[in-house]
């Protein structure tokens, strides 16, 4: 994982924010990413039980996609991911000693094999 970043949803309210995670990886095992058919992403929420949504999808139906920001150099490729859900204030994790990491990246229900090498830097939410 490259990067990790607290995106909000509304701007100056700051009440709901993504997580965007950027990776980098080898085009053959992109290729695999594109071609599944779901992702989930598993949250360590400290504090608090861990959490599992499904990686957003951007565009529209038929060509949707759980990547965005994609390019690459011939032999890796760089993209970002980011959960379905948005996290809110006055919802976990919504106290600043709830810091957020992603601690598993699962393809097609498969929870035997954790494409993490590590889990992320942890962030946390500032809400207003």
């Amino acid at each position: 994982m490259k990067k990790t970043e607290v995106e909000w949803a509304d701007n100056s309210k700051k009440e709901k924010a993504y997580i965007n995670y950027y990776f980098e990886t080898t085009k053959d095992n992109f290729e695999i990413l594109k071609k599944s058919k779901s992702i989930e992403m598993l949250y360590d929420i400290k504090g608090y039980q861990d959490l599992s949504y499904k990686a957003g999808k951007f565009g529209v139906s038929s060509n949707d996609t759980y990547f965005t920001k994609v390019s690459g150099n011939g032999k890796t490729v760089s993209f970002m991911l980011s959960g379905e859900y948005y996290f809110q204030k006055d919802t976990l994790p919504d106290r600043p000693e709830n810091k957020v990491s992603l601690k598993g990246l699962f393809i097609n229900g498969d929870k035997a094999n954790n494409l993490l090498s590590k889990q992320s830097e942890a962030v946390t939410f500032n809400f207003k």
